[in-house]
């Protein structure tokens, strides 16, 4: 590689395109070439990995939103155990013109089969991954790449990859201190909002949206407003500040500052689709006006649920909100090949699927099952992956990687008349792979990797039969958005069913963000709920539902005291309108709540015997204290602490903080054996004196 240190130099002077380098080896030899690449150009490098050599240069995998605001010249990726497209996105996004991406990946023929990739967080148990199809398929674009170079181990190659200058150098339609015409144009918009106009900018990292805003701050706060920055970390704020110039007039605060909530004048948040949702609306509502911006990548935050549930909140509280959108990089030019690369591996750059279906009698809509991921075309994926997009409020680019390495999942898709209407990801939950693991599941001592609603379910009815049952779990449903409400949803589920019955399947259920609408149409078609979420997702400000039907009779599940569980159990203040309608509607029988006992009591049981935690045991405590009330009452506890604990938690439902600073006990571990000491001693107590 000796040629190394005079190509980068000759890149500095001229306009390139950013270029993506491979080395491909033993993990010593890519180690070594890094570090060299690194040495000739000191100062200009970030590095990102878990490993020694990369941890001690730069930060680890996990902690790749430091780099936010960071820029560079070199940025290196160590890809020898496994890929995180987040962190590897973020390192991207701070490389400037004319840099290079340099990946450390295993040698090429071994890449796909790596160890590392086989032992990923991506195989359920009872599964096993010899091969990743993502790699294989990353491999293919780079072979098809004429601006990617690899450098392999053993090859003797001269380190020479072509230099192409930019066909199409930046515009320089814009003036001091903007970066872009892009920027000019947005300041000028929001320079001139009216009083009760707000704004929201969206944009891809690099395109100057942070620096818009110190901007947008020195202004105003030249008109005498007062301007309050909010970000979620102090740190993500840098951007900001570097453009602005009234630096102590213009103020940094966290998003539960009490300063944010009393009349706040001119409000700008950064990153905002890294907030939950409530804590943006709660925000919003205190100040006079706001200003938000965020990326929409979705590695820094859940960009598609700031599109599809926040903005549509925002609009029906506001007169009027104008929406800007940057496009133009500000650190690399336009149409840069390594942004492009990176976005078809991805499929960032997949857009929402139009299709117009015609009433046709003689062609109804029917489904194609497709299992086999190695025959799906990398267009099919985009045009799949833009539909189901608006399935999923978190969407990230790990996506891509656990579809198609997953074993456990596949694909179903809808078409009529040649036209794609719907696309579903299917997983595979239960059987005979989690046969030996059952009983433990079932009490709470045992947690397998994936299995999710197999899993929840049979802790929930601490039944470990359900966990032999075969499930499919709908990972994510969805049609084309002109499609949606005229039934092609109901219809593709019907189809999904009927070829789960053809193919044995005993149950079939989701989870989902509880909105009013996704839980309408689940419970419309004959699914039952039975566990209701008490934390709302930031991604989406509603908590999750789980709905499970019955496909097989043979199963012998219950929906009827399923549903007359749920009821009991659902957090109130957490229902949304159908699911109010549904528990009105519900009647309890006498029968059910004998069995509703017997499940308390088998959770109490699991609970004293220490396999299930207190998190687990829905209201099978709060339902005996309620019964034992008067028994209770007769026991000589040894502190009053032990029946003040129990009842502030399990009937009064106090949090953890809550619990903390009333009974001045220190640390939630001490908490929670203090309640659980308190729970067996008066358990203990009734059941001798009942003998």
């Amino acid at each position: 590689m000796y040629l190394w240190e005079n190509w980068f130099n000759e890149r500095q002077q001229g306009q390139y395109h950013r270029k993506l380098i491979l080395l491909s080896g033993d993990k010593v030899w890519t180690d070594e070439q890094a570090i060299r690449l690194s040495q000739s150009t000191e100062g200009k490098s970030i590095w990102v990995g878990d490993t020694s050599v990369f941890t001690t240069r730069g930060v680890p995998t996990k902690q790749f939103k430091k780099l936010l605001g960071q820029e560079c010249l070199i940025g290196l990726y160590d890809a020898q155990n496994g890929i995180s497209p987040s962190a590897l996105l973020a390192l991207s996004g701070t490389i400037k013109e004319n840099g290079v991406l340099v990946v450390c990946c295993p040698r090429w023929s071994q890449w796909p089969s790596a160890t590392a990739l086989m032992q990923s967080n991506l195989i359920s148990h009872g599964y096993s991954l010899e091969h990743s199809l993502f790699i294989e398929r990353w491999q293919e674009m780079i072979s098809k790449a004429e601006d990617v170079f690899v450098y392999e181990q053993d090859k003797n190659l001269v380190f020479s990859p072509c230099n192409k200058p930019v066909e199409n150098p930046k515009e320089l339609n814009f003036e001091p201190p903007f970066a872009s015409g892009d920027q000019q144009n947005a300041f000028s918009i929001l320079s001139n909002l009216k009083q009760n106009e707000n704004a929201v900018i969206t944009a891809r990292r690099g395109r100057g949206k942070s620096a818009l805003l110190g901007l947008i701050a020195d202004y105003y706060v030249n008109e005498g407003r007062t301007v309050y920055v909010c970000t979620s970390l102090k740190s993500n704020a840098t951007s900001i500040f570097k453009h602005v110039a009234n630096k102590k007039q213009v103020k940094w605060y966290a998003p539960d500052s009490p300063e944010l909530l009393d009349s706040s004048d001119l409000l700008l948040i950064d990153e905002a689709a890294s907030l939950p949702i409530k804590e943006v609306l709660r925000l919003t509502r205190s100040c006079n006006q706001y200003i938000l911006a965020t990326t929409t990548e979705g590695y820094e935050g859940t960009a598609t649920g700031f599109k599809y549930k926040l903005l549509p909140k925002l609009k029906n509280k506001s007169s009027q909100i104008r929406e800007i959108t940057l496009h133009q990089p500000l650190r690399y030019c336009s149409g840069d090949s390594l942004e492009l690369h990176l976005d078809c591996l991805f499929l960032l750059n997949s857009t929402i699927h139009n299709v117009e279906v015609k009433p046709n009698k003689e062609c109804s809509p029917h489904i194609e099952i497709i299992k086999n991921k190695q025959d799906v075309s990398a267009e099919k994926l985009r045009q799949w992956f833009s539909i189901l997009s608006l399935a999923h409020y978190q969407t990230t680019p790990e996506d891509i990687i656990r579809t198609l390495d997953s074993p456990d999942n596949f694909f179903i898709v809808l078409y009529q008349n040649n036209s794609l209407i719907g696309v579903a990801i299917v997983i595979e939950e239960g059987g005979n792979r989690l046969q030996s693991l059952a009983q433990d599941i079932a009490s709470g001592a045992r947690r397998a990797k994936g299995h999710l609603l197999a899993q929840k379910l049979s802790l929930h009815l601490s039944d470990d039969t359900i966990l032999t049952r075969k499930i499919w779990r709908i990972n994510r449903i969805a049609v084309s958005p002109q499609l949606q409400n005229k039934g092609f949803g109901t219809a593709f589920l019907r189809q999904i069913e009927e070829h789960a019955y053809f193919k044995k399947v005993d149950l079939m259920g989701a989870s989902f963000a509880a909105s009013n609408n996704a839980t309408r149409f689940w419970i419309q078609n004959g699914y039952t709920p039975f566990h209701l979420g008490s934390v709302a997702d930031k991604s989406t400000g509603e908590v999750s539902l789980a709905v499970v039907k019955t496909i097989r009779p043979r199963v012998g599940m219950d929906e009827a005291l399923l549903l007359n569980l749920f009821v009991y159990e659902s957090p109130r203040q957490f229902r949304n309108e159908t699911i109010s309608e549904l528990c009105e509607q519900t009647i309890l029988t006498s029968s059910n709540i004998e069995r509703l006992e017997e499940i308390f009591l088998q959770r109490i049981l699991d609970y004293i015997n220490d396999s299930r935690s207190h998190n687990h045991m829905g209201k099978a405590i709060s339902y005996w204290l309620e019964a034992n009330t008067h028994r209770i009452k007769q026991v000589q506890p040894p502190t009053k602490n032990f029946s003040q604990l129990l009842t502030r938690r399990w009937i009064d439902v106090a949090t953890d903080q809550e619990l903390l600073k009333d009974f001045k006990i220190n640390g939630r571990k001490k908490l929670y054996k203090s309640l659980k000491e308190s729970f067996c001693y008066y358990y203990w107590e009734l059941n001798i004196e009942m003998e």
